[in-house]
């Protein structure tokens, strides 16, 4: 009797697939497509990180990527690479640009910044003050919103990173 039940379960089940199958539903994913599914979630979606020869500074806030401290006549250079799976895409030519903006989201042109060379990967990130301006006392005045886009012009970002003016 118990394998006449786990027949009849193995039947409906089938019956049950067939008819999702005969409605368009793909509540039963085929077993080529779910490993293709699951092939794509292993793979991770590019995102900006700091290139391994740089580390956090600690007293930087979480929200930002990192923080970079400059004064007049002194750059800060922070190297960032579009991270692919763990490693630096390498396969891929990557745009950098950014937008220098104010705490409070305000745009100014009082900090600027440089890629060197853009399009690369990694890259490095010279921020710099244009003119003299007043410390923020180890406080992020600035924050630069870096955007990395490839050849297809997919972008990633913006990613922040804080400025400390000294």
């Amino acid at each position: 009797m118990p394998n006449l039940s786990l027949t009849r379960v193995v039947v409906l089940s089938a019956v049950v697939g067939l008819a999702a199958c005969s409605s368009g539903s793909s509540a039963v994913p085929a077993a080529g497509a779910q490993s293709a599914q699951s092939a794509s979630i292993a793979r991770s979606a590019p995102r900006v990180v700091l290139a391994k020869s740089m580390e956090r500074p600690a007293n930087c806030p979480t929200i930002y990527l990192t923080c970079a401290t400059v004064r007049f006549h002194y750059s800060d250079d922070v190297s960032l690479c579009v991270d692919y799976n763990s490693s630096c895409d390498t396969q891929n030519t990557w745009y950098w640009s950014y937008k220098m903006t104010r705490l409070n989201g305000g745009r100014t042109t009082q900090v600027q910044a440089q890629f060197y060379p853009n399009p690369s990967n990694p890259v490095g990130d010279t921020i710099y003050e244009r003119n003299p301006l007043k410390s923020s006392h180890g406080q992020v005045k600035y924050v630069e919103k870096v955007t990395a886009c490839d050849q297809s012009k997919t972008c990633y970002g913006p990613y922040k990173i804080g400025v400390i003016t000294d």
